[in-house]
């Protein structure tokens, strides 16, 4: 397989914001030629994902309900994928990722994780619309969020309220998808009622550094972070123009610390890029262009004797390939090298695999390639599908803290007659339960509503 140098990886992403955003799969092409269809291999699955569903219409992501010609993989990817008989023997990532201090006692924490909150034009509409708004969208999902101590999400997209993609103040179309105030792709903006509805539904933390925080320019970032702190929601990975205007990005804050349990976790956000939206007083944290300010920062929390560990949250990768590049590796093994304990991983909107990173001190690091998307209107079992992820740590009687294990929640998105949803991945939607346990191991899978252990090993 060859890999696509970081350089090559932002021009086509500026291809598909500036004019070729119909064809949202030139890059997965471009990742894999010659891989073998049949195989059984990441390299093969890839492969097939680039030839055949990644090029797909994007602009086809707002229309309603899911069509065969949509739902592509289910007969030519995802099918001879997972039902391959030596899908077992050649999938690395299927064993599951065990760490040697998982059975050690002391107090113990959880915290969750999901991927992309990403609303094209049916998702958005149906928020605004639905007496429970955005909740509509996950509601069957809360139960679960709310359980765990600490609970993050990407939030994929400026909530700016009445603000064109120019960065102009627009009249208020209030519940109304105007596609002017609120638009989908390529340039998504939201209404800022999504922040509350996040909050309440047992969101603690998001990140704002994505390839679409400048989709409404400063003005964008600045009403995002208003309402993110308006609604008591703790984020990172973006900043002000008051605060560029005052201090260097290289001695800007871009953290943010949480508490529960206690358990206080540093957390940082980067992103690959803005997708040629530009940024001139650097508000949006970059992970290769900031690489050494990003690692300064997991270096900082990592010093402070108040913080018990480090999670990472980077913006990275390459679309719709369920195999992450050799930068993602690199720059995830230097980030767990800096004194990250977690990364979780965003962007490819699929499922990458899991990875653990011994650093040079000992410590083990948990690093998740992508957790694909939570919520999107992207369409094919691959880019519906994703997973909740409960890490657990441990704080021993020394005060160390240190990864015990991890489990997950196979998760699908759902087109039903209440609308579209994300929900648990099981009965009638077998193939996103499939799919989600090959990526990430199924000895690891946790039902819903089940206890909260995430080192089953320890007897």
């Amino acid at each position: 397989m060859l890999n696509i140098p970081r350089s090559a990886r932002i021009a086509l992403t500026l291809l598909l914001s500036t004019g070729f955003g119909a064809f949202g799969g030139c890059a997965q092409q471009a990742a894999n030629p010659g891989a073998s269809p049949k195989d059984g291999s990441f390299e093969s699955m890839t492969s097939q994902m680039a030839s055949g569903s990644g090029m797909y219409a994007e602009s086809r992501d707002d229309s309603d309900g899911l069509s065969a010609a949509d739902d592509f993989e289910s007969k030519t990817y995802t099918d001879a994928y997972l039902d391959s008989p030596t899908t077992s023997s050649n999938d690395s990532s299927a064993a599951p990722i065990l760490f040697k201090r998982a059975c050690e006692p002391g107090r113990k924490v959880v915290v969750g994780a999901v991927g992309d909150v990403l609303l094209h034009q049916p998702l958005a509409e149906q928020g605004m619309k639905r007496s429970n708004g955005f909740h509509s969208l996950w509601s069957d999902m809360e139960p679960e969020m709310k359980r765990v101590s600490v609970m993050y999400a990407n939030l994929e997209g400026p909530t700016a309220g009445a603000v064109s993609s120019a960065g102009k103040i627009v009249a208020d179309p209030g519940q109304n998808f105007d596609r002017v105030a609120y638009t989908s792709y390529p340039l998504f903006n939201y209404n800022p009622e999504l922040v509350g509805d996040l909050r309440s539904s047992g969101i603690d933390i998001v990140s704002t550094a994505n390839n679409h925080a400048m989709d409404r320019r400063a003005i964008g970032v600045e009403r995002t972070i208003e309402q993110l702190k308006k609604d008591g929601l703790p984020f990172m990975g973006t900043r002000t123009t008051e605060a560029a205007a005052s201090t260097p990005a290289t001695k800007t804050d871009w953290t943010t610390v949480t508490e529960a349990d206690g358990f206080k976790i540093g957390w940082v956000a980067c992103s690959f890029s803005t997708n040629g939206n530009p940024d001139p007083t650097n508000l949006v944290l970059l992970c290769f262009e900031n690489r050494s300010i990003v690692l300064d920062q997991i270096r900082r929390l990592r010093a402070d004797p108040t913080i018990d560990a480090v999670i990472v949250t980077p913006h990275w990768g390459v679309e719709y390939t369920h195999v992450p590049g050799d930068d993602q590796r690199k720059l995830a093994k230097d980030m767990i090298e800096a004194g990250a304990l977690v990364v979780f991983g965003n962007h490819p909107h699929v499922l990458q695999p899991v990875d653990k990173i011994t650093a040079s001190d000992g410590h083990e690091g948990y690093v998740i390639y992508s957790l694909g998307n939570f919520v999107s209107g992207q369409k094919g079992v691959a880019k519906r599908t994703s997973a909740m992820i409960y890490l657990g740590l441990t704080k021993n009687a020394k005060g160390e803290v240190f990864v015990n294990g991890t489990r997950h929640l196979p998760l699908t998105m759902t087109y039903t007659a209440e609308g579209l949803m994300v929900r648990p991945a099981k009965g009638n939607l077998e193939d996103s339960r499939t799919l989600a346990n090959r990526v990430l191991s199924r000895s690891r899978e946790i039902a819903p509503g089940e206890a909260l252990v995430t080192n089953p090993e320890c007897k």
